[in-house]
């Protein structure tokens, strides 16, 4: 089957950032995602997510149910429901930010090389390969 020129010339495009993509899942296949031993940050994210899950918004009305915001928990859930870990989604969510940074960079970037270059930049930031970037934790 032959690739008509329009089907060639986006695949030429789009080839080098799902290139990208895949080598970088393929690196960070091993990583996990570990959630901190602290009831106010890491548990506590954990716990909302599954209260999310079961229907019952973040759980019970205590100490702990306003102490952190509710979008990191949505993230978690939302992923847990999708069937995707939450160390995938979390690249996945990496390579979607580069993403949306390339298409902002694209008036002054005309160069599909230099696009390239940044979408590869942002993906392989090398805090996104340490172990303790993905703990669950509190931000500081």
């Amino acid at each position: 089957m032959r690739l008509s020129r329009a089907g060639a010339s986006a695949f030429a495009v789009w080839a080098p950032y799902a290139a990208i993509v895949c080598a970088k899942l393929w690196l960070t296949a091993g990583i996990r995602t570990i959630p901190a031993n602290a009831p106010h940050d890491a548990s506590n994210f954990i716990e909302h997510a599954k209260s999310l899950l079961t229907g019952s918004w973040f759980g019970p009305y205590d100490d702990l149910t306003l102490i952190k915001g509710p979008a990191f928990p949505l993230y978690l859930a939302g992923s847990q429901e999708l069937g995707i870990p939450a160390a995938l989604a979390h690249q996945l969510l990496v390579a979607v930010a580069a993403v949306v940074a390339c298409a902002a960079a694209a008036p002054p970037l005309r160069s599909r090389v230099a696009r390239v270059a940044l979408f590869g930049a942002i993906v392989f930031n090398p805090y996104t390969f340490a172990t303790l970037a993905w703990v669950t934790y509190r931000s500081q």
